[in-house]
């Protein structure tokens, strides 16, 4: 998930350029990024609820936490394509 910002933010800049120019612009792009990072975070803990965990209380299961990142991704880094 730390990757999420940085690939979210290319993913605007090649599908919505404009949003990109525009959040920019008005300077509310960190507001946006903040809001959609919150967004991956809480749906990455849905999936996630109830899977076991190790004491240090990461994931114990590497494929678990491999497959919420790829559902959070899919999900929230999409773009309508232009008319």
């Amino acid at each position: 998930m730390l990757n999420f910002r940085i690939s979210y933010l290319l993913a605007m800049r090649e599908q919505a350029p404009k949003m990109f120019v525009e959040l920019r612009k008005t300077g509310a792009m960190e507001a946006h990024l903040d809001r959609k990072i919150k967004e991956a975070q809480e749906l990455f803990s849905l999936l996630t609820t109830g899977a076991p965990t190790l004491p240090s209380g990461a994931l114990a299961n590497p494929a678990t936490e491999r497959e919420a990142t790829e559902q959070v991704y899919q999900t929230l880094i999409t773009f309508p394509r232009p008319s």
